[in-house]
């Protein structure tokens, strides 16, 4: 349904899919019918909606991220509440994640927190790295009841480059219980981190620098292996044949691990024996390098031409592309059982799965 200019991913909670838009206002719609049941404002002044959060579902609570975290109530629209950091600053900028009732969120600021989601009040907050003054984001984290993680960037002013790595917090407490710093084999590229992934006994994350995913221990934050960089674009990709500084987002289900990239590419990799499986080409180019999704039968990628890409998740197979022209698919979807409900700059939308 086109209506005012969308912003950040949507939420769905089986019946509505919950949206934000440029001028600070939460949306919900009907899933099947695309009515409007209500719209809200975020209590954000001025501008645009500020981030790339968009909305979650946290238990019994829609929460949206525009600066600040809001939470709505599902049925009515009405705005329960409001968390504003108190240290740090932006916890709606990225998108968050839910484990049970507390919502893990980092920020441009450097800052982690943990939030009860019935109340909005929060129970920690941690800066892991309090000492340093340069500009650090730590972006989407990953948590389940154990452990929170996060990959981070340190942004240096008037130096060439950047650092990161990630970060594991105890997901009860707030502690830091480890950092680790990507390898940084040419200082002219940064190591960049933002996408992480958690399977059993690892903590997977993907380095700027030299397109390397590396698979780090969950207890200690030690590298155990990794999977190697690109070696090739596709034919239809432009640049050069191959990226030391490519960018890849990943995703787990099953024993599958899914890389999507700068490069162009779409690769499947078996968590058990490290190996490729299979790899295919993006439709128009480069991932978006917002987050993928993945269900089980299905690879949700968005490209940096504005489109969004359906594609097996068995075999090396394009199931369907919807254009993003004139107005691109930006984020990344919520899934219904039989249908994908996407953010395009001129609206909200529902697509058949």
């Amino acid at each position: 349904m086109p209506s005012a200019t969308a912003d950040g991913a949507p939420a769905f909670d089986g019946t509505t899919a919950f949206f934000l838009n440029a001028s600070h206002m939460a949306v919900a719609v009907d899933g099947q019918t695309g009515v409007v049941r209500w719209s809200t404002a975020t209590g954000t002044t001025g501008g645009t909606t500020y981030g790339f959060a968009g909305c979650t579902m946290a238990q019994a609570v829609v929460v949206c991220g525009d600066e600040d975290l809001v939470g709505f109530r599902p049925s009515d629209g009405e705005r329960l509440w409001r968390y504003h950091a108190s240290v740090g600053y932006s916890p709606g900028y990225f998108s968050p994640v839910t484990v049970g009732s507390t919502i893990y969120a980092g920020s441009p600021s450097g800052t982690l927190y943990a939030i009860d989601a019935a109340s909005g009040s929060p129970r920690w907050t941690v800066r892991p790295f309090p000492a340093d003054t340069v500009y650090i984001s730590l972006f989407d984290p990953n948590a389940d009841s154990d452990v929170v993680v996060t990959g981070f960037t340190k942004f240096y002013v008037g130096a060439h480059g950047s650092t990161g790595g990630v970060v594991a917090v105890d997901a009860a407490s707030g502690q830091i219980r480890w950092i680790t710093y990507f390898p940084q084999p040419d200082t002219t590229i940064g190591t960049n981190a933002r996408s992480t992934a958690l399977w059993h006994d690892l903590v997977l994350a993907p380095s700027h620098a030299g397109d390397v995913i590396y698979a780090l221990d969950r207890a200690t934050g030690a590298i155990l292996w990794e999977v190697p960089s690109i070696d090739k674009r596709p034919p239809k990709c432009q640049g050069t044949p191959v990226r030391s500084d490519d960018g890849r987002v990943i995703t787990v289900s099953g024993s599958t691990m899914y890389s999507a990239s700068l490069s162009c590419w779409l690769i499947a990799y078996d968590l058990d024996s490290h190996a490729e499986l299979w790899r295919v080409a993006l439709t128009h180019g480069s991932a978006s390098l917002a987050r993928i999704i993945a269900d089980g039968t299905r690879v949700f990628v968005g490209e940096g031409s504005g489109n969004l890409d359906a594609f097996s998740a068995s075999r090396p197979a394009l199931l369907w592309s919807t254009s993003g022209a004139p107005n691109p698919f930006h984020t990344y979807p919520a899934l219904g059982i039989d249908r994908v409900f996407a953010s395009r700059f001129d609206g909200f939308y529902a697509l058949s799965k």
